[in-house]
């Protein structure tokens, strides 16, 4: 039978699925002004008459923004999500801060999570791509990261049109309601027969693919019951609606809040994120007129159009290749016919395009993305990390908010599925007895840039004192060379499984004074043999016995 519901429910949902449409509306002009300029691809939006298929790119007469889009998107990801390399790891909290179990457990978890990510499966990393795109175009991205029986961990990046968001008290969002549709054989699949309208019984034999509007609605539960493992006694309430006929048809909850939503800036009073294309849109707009404008002015510079006199002579005649125009000439060989000069000034609007373009691609970025990718092979150590300081600089804006919105509630989530799959390793005594509690680290090259001058002051420091030390080497005394290294690996990063650890270390620098040791051990047995027969060689030539040359010599 299908969920039963009180009328209040619904109509409480819906009242406030209306505020929402109502708060958002202000943005939906703005975004598909955009969109159609930077990300045609993505110019549909929920409820409009777009046909799939349908040509975007009409009004598009310069790419700039659109390659520099894609190019902001996958610098994104080279810097906060990079696919080949762990770009994060759980770090365990005092007091099991120094615990090599918890350690070693954390850390197998954070390489079991990135296994499970970029499994053929997933689908995360096109998923993220999709993201970053809509943290460019239109500011804000929503993913939805949800558990699929005996597949893992699905991930969805959500178009912007249908989703609607709203914040807690502390700026957090808090309650997303999104409007998609199913088809009758969708809602079917996804709802089960059940559950679903008498309508969509009837009609799923007939008519499969007629699509009706549902909304889901995920927010804090009011209600929760301690103690319970059902969805009573989880912290997010889940409701599908069945928009025309108002009534609920699967409620159910979360442990963790299952949309992940981006906002690249966000302005005061605004609960939507803002973006580089909404700052560029200005330069966007004027060269496109300009190079429309270039576009037309070129044609009539290849195929201008003519001048002559209504004089009777020159009669009708056409314009191509080795043609004779016949009365073209007066009779003292002046043309009768003469090209209309544009008095264009290719110069000059090349010229203002190009700095249109560069602004463009200042806004999104590019110029900073670019010098991250630049050879830095003829700069020294200290240049590098001076560079990468200034681009941590630049980058933090753009990466601090992505790390605590975005990918720390993911992560969360995904451990938290996986957790209750019984997919992670069991956990040391010493954290269930403690009740540990992690920390994520983030490790990308985001993060290294914005501490990189941890290891400019390193080599600072030492570059300074260098020419002290050679006056008074023990003034090199005074820095651990050791913690050194590690501040410099941290900052170049370098990948830790190359790094040993200090016990390891120690065990190196016995061997090496051991085997020292020995060396001087055998330098002196060797010494002291050759001493014993130059002795020999003298007491056999004097003809006195070796003790008694001994006791002379003493």
């Amino acid at each position: 039978m299908p969920t039963t519901s009180t009328s209040t429910d619904v109509d409480s949902i819906l009242r406030r699925q209306s505020a929402m449409a109502a708060e958002r509306a202000t943005f939906e002009s703005h975004w598909a002004e955009v969109t159609k300029r930077v990300l045609p691809r993505q110019d549909s939006w929920y409820g409009s008459k777009n046909s799939q298929g349908d040509k975007r790119t009409q009004e598009l007469y310069d790419s700039t923004a659109v390659l520099a889009l894609s190019r902001f998107a996958a610098a994104m990801e080279s810097i906060l999500t990079p696919r080949a390399e762990q770009w994060h790891h759980l770090i365990p909290e005092s007091p099991l801060s120094e615990s090599q179990a918890v350690k070693k457990w954390l850390e197998e978890i954070s390489k079991l999570l990135f296994r499970v990510r970029y499994s053929p499966r997933s689908n995360f990393a096109s998923q993220m791509h999709e993201s970053y795109m809509g943290l460019g175009s239109i500011g804000t991205s929503c993913m939805f990261v949800d558990d699929d029986p005996g597949r893992g961990i699905i991930y969805r990046s959500l178009h912007m049109g249908g989703i609607y968001l709203a914040e807690n008290a502390g700026g957090r969002i808090d309650t997303v309601h999104r409007e998609f549709q199913l088809s009758n054989r969708q809602a079917i699949q996804q709802f089960g027969i059940d559950n679903v309208s008498d309508s969509v019984r009837r009609d799923v034999e007939k008519k499969p693919d007629e699509k009706a509007d549902y909304i889901h609605a995920v927010f804090p539960s009011s209600d929760i019951q301690y103690g319970r493992v059902d969805s009573k006694g989880m912290p997010w309430r889940s409701v599908y609606i069945a928009k025309a006929e108002k009534r609920i048809i699967s409620e159910s909850g979360y442990w963790e809040f299952p949309y992940m939503i981006g906002r690249y800036v966000v302005a005061p009073g605004e609960t939507y994120g803002r973006s580089p294309a909404m700052d560029a849109l200005p330069d966007i707009k004027v060269i496109n007129e300009i190079e429309k404008t270039t576009l037309r002015i070129g044609q009539r510079a290849a195929d201008p159009p003519y001048l002559a006199a209504d004089d009777g002579i020159l009669g009708a005649f056409q314009i191509r290749p080795g043609v004779v125009i016949t009365g073209g000439l007066d009779s003292n060989g002046d043309p009768r016919l003469r090209t209309l000069e544009s008095g264009a000034n290719f110069p000059l609007t090349e010229a203002m395009s190009e700095r249109r373009r560069q602004a463009i691609n200042d806004h999104f970025l590019v110029s900073l993305f670019q010098i991250l990718a630049e050879d830095r092979s003829d700069m020294t150590a200290t240049e590098v990390l001076q560079r990468a300081q200034e681009k941590g600089a630049l980058l933090a804006p753009a990466s601090g908010r992505q790390q605590s919105e975005f990918l720390g509630p993911m992560i969360e989530r995904e451990i938290g599925i996986l957790a209750r799959a019984g997919a992670l390793p069991p956990p040391p005594q010493e954290w269930v007895e403690a009740q540990g509690e992690y920390r994520i680290e983030y490790t990308s090259e985001a993060t290294r840039a914005q501490t990189a001058g941890r290891g400019v002051a390193v080599l600072r420091m030492i570059e300074g004192i260098a020419p002290i030390a050679q006056q008074k080497p023990e003034v090199m005394d005074v820095i651990d060379f050791d913690k050194a290294a590690r501040v410099l690996s941290d900052s170049y990063g370098v990948p830790a499984e190359v790094l040993r650890d200090d016990k390891d270390v120690a065990l190196i620098r016995d061997a090496r004074t051991q085997a020292a040791q020995t060396q001087d051990m055998l330098q002196s047995a060797t010494v002291a043999g050759d001493a014993a027969q130059s002795l020999a060689k003298a007491a056999a030539m004097s003809g006195i016995p070796g003790g008694e040359l001994l006791g002379a010599m003493g």
